[in-house]
C-alpha cells in the first residue's frame, strides 16, 4: 500500500517538474523575443541617426 502511494507521489512531483520546465522554456522564449525586439529597435534607431546626420 505504501509503495503505491510513493509511486503516486513520484508521478506528481515529476508532473510538477515538467510544468516548471515548461514555464522556464516559455520565459526563455519571451526573453529571446524581447531581446530581438530591442535589437531591432536599436538597429532602426542607429539607422535613423545615420540618416539624420
Amino acid at each position: 500500500m505504501r509503495c503505491r502511494e510513493e509511486s503516486v507521489g513520484k508521478k506528481q512531483s515529476r508532473r510538477v517538474t515538467v510544468q516548471r520546465d515548461k514555464a522556464q522554456e516559455r520565459r526563455r522564449m519571451w526573453m529571446q523575443r524581447k531581446a530581438l525586439d530591442l535589437l531591432r529597435f536599436y538597429q532602426q534607431e542607429s539607422y535613423a541617426a545615420q540618416v539624420i546626420q
